[in-house]
């Protein structure tokens, strides 16, 4: 009886200090990262390519290439090309730009063929030539675009829940860009996966988010129909682990930014894979 409260003290320290030691792991950790940040944006090499990414800007003598999908304009302003899908225009600023600019790294849904709802799976035929031409494998129950590279190529498509043989299907979003695949299994194999499921034990608050975005991940594969043998499954590891970065990062870029914290640590963190330009010949489409 003399020994138990003491022993309890004891105890209870004993706990305190180990979570205030990972807290202060998982702060050394952003901290790490945040000045990683600073020394970016002291190099003017990376301002000018998030000027690229993020402003559309141009530096003058470039030249930019206007991306006008059927029934739609040139961002510029410039007179929609008779037989291309691509306009060449001067080096300016606020422009849609390919080669060597970047890819914008918030949202760029397909809104033509998305659309809000379940509704009816709509996907225009040259879109489906170049999901098919990019040399990843064929994407099965394809229900329309969920992002665009700056080119105007699909680089997210979309899936039924359902595939039409009847056999549930969980991956909502998938990452069909060749180049960007690549580039992920090189993050993969570098032990990220490994490192942020780590975090995802250490960090409650991160933890919170990535349960938040398995929750949307579901929500949105509900509104195009309930698959039961599938209920609660999403993709990539939500909401305890992190197994398939290019699920995160394609989920990402087809809702946007801020809702899968660890889709867009991914996305930050790959090496500029769009610089060579489109992955799949003009021809193609």
């Amino acid at each position: 009886m003399v020994l138990a409260s003491p022993v309890h003290r004891y105890v209870a320290t004993r706990s305190a200090l180990s979570q205030a030691e990972q807290e202060r792991r998982a702060n050394q950790a952003e901290l790490v990262q945040l000045q990683k940040q600073v020394a970016q944006w002291n190099d003017p090499a990376y301002i000018a390519q998030q000027a690229r990414a993020r402003l559309q800007f141009a530096m003058p003598g470039d030249t930019v290439y206007v991306v006008v999908t059927p029934n739609s304009k040139p961002a510029t302003g410039a007179p929609a090309p008779r037989d291309s899908t691509a306009t060449r225009v001067p080096g300016t600023a606020g422009t849609n730009v390919c080669g060597e600019a970047s890819v914008r790294r918030t949202v760029r849904r397909d809104r033509r063929s998305r659309g809000a709802g379940s509704g009816a799976p709509s996907l225009a035929e040259n879109d489906r030539a170049t999901v098919a031409a990019q040399p990843r494998r064929s994407p099965r129950a394809i229900r329309a675009v969920a992002h665009r590279c700056l080119c105007g190529l699909p680089d997210v498509i979309e899936s039924s829940p359902r595939l039409p043989d009847g056999t549930p299907f969980p991956t909502l979003y998938y990452l069909t860009c060749p180049r960007a695949s690549a580039a992920i299994g090189r993050l993969e194999a570098s032990g990220l996966m490994a490192e942020m499921t780590d975090r995802l034990a250490s960090d409650t608050r991160l933890a919170d988010r990535y349960r938040m975005a398995h929750e949307s991940y579901l929500r949105r594969r509900e509104q195009l129909g309930p698959v039961a043998e599938i209920a609660g499954t999403s993709a990539g590891g939500m909401p305890r682990r992190v197994k398939c970065l290019h699920a995160l990062v394609a989920h990402s870029l087809a809702v946007g930014r801020g809702v899968n914290p660890l889709g867009d640590e991914a996305l930050d963190r790959l090496v500029p894979w769009w610089t060579s330009g489109p992955c799949v010949p003009a021809a193609v489409t």
